[in-house]
This record gives structure tokens, sequence and C-alpha cells, in this order.
């Protein structure tokens, strides 16, 4: 029963530090920065997409960080820990987005975490 108990305030702890963080304004350093990575490709054969704009913003809402993506298709964003909305906010010309223009990633201690848009291009 100890172990149980000692477990659970254990997994609580670290499901609450990066809110903790995150509220009083901590560089998340100590607990260590995550990115987020966002790759789009063409639906057909997975080519990378040059030039798709997407911001990246905290589920709490916030200052949103905007990338592009380069010439292999993926733009990176390195955030403190926690839940991010990835929205599509530019399609390179000639193209069209193909599915959801967002996604819902959540950013963990040392586990880069890949939000993937797919687009059909002329």
């Amino acid at each position: 029963m100890r172990r149980i108990l000692f477990t659970a305030s254990v997994l609580a702890a670290c499901a609450l530090a990066p809110g903790v963080a995150a509220a009083q304004g901590l560089s998340a350093q100590g607990l260590g920065d995550s990115t987020i990575r966002v790759q789009a490709l063409t639906l057909d054969h997975n080519f990378p997409v040059t030039g798709l704009g997407a911001a990246v913003k905290g589920c709490g809402g916030g200052r949103a960080t905007v990338v592009t993506t380069g010439d292999n298709g993926t733009a990176l964003a390195t955030v403190p820990l926690g839940c991010y909305q990835v929205t599509v906010t530019t399609v390179p010309g000639g193209c069209s987005l193909d599915g959801s223009p967002t996604a819902r990633v959540t950013a963990l201690p040392g586990m880069p975490q890949q939000a993937v848009f797919h687009v059909r291009c002329a």
C-alpha cells in the first residue's frame, strides 16, 4: 500500500511540474525544454513541402511562435514543457491542405513531438 501511495505522489508531482514552472514564469531549462517538429509532406508520395507556415501556441493561450518549413519540409519550435496547438497559417502557392489545419501535441522532456500536415500540390 505504501508503494502505491508513494508512486501516485511521484506521478502527481511529475504531472504538475510543467504547469507550475509555466505559472511561475520559470524557464523550463531546469525541467528540460522540448522540441515540436512541424512537418509538411505531399499526400501521395510524402515528399517534403517547403514554405508551409504554422503557429505553435500553448493550449491555454499565450503568444504564438510562427515557424515555416524549409527545404526538408520541416520546421522546429523549441518550447517549454506542456500542451500546444499547432495551426497551419500559410500553404505554399499551388498547394492545398489535405486534412485538419490543427494538431494538438504535448511537449514532454526528452521526447520530441511531431505535427505532420499533408498537402496536395499541382
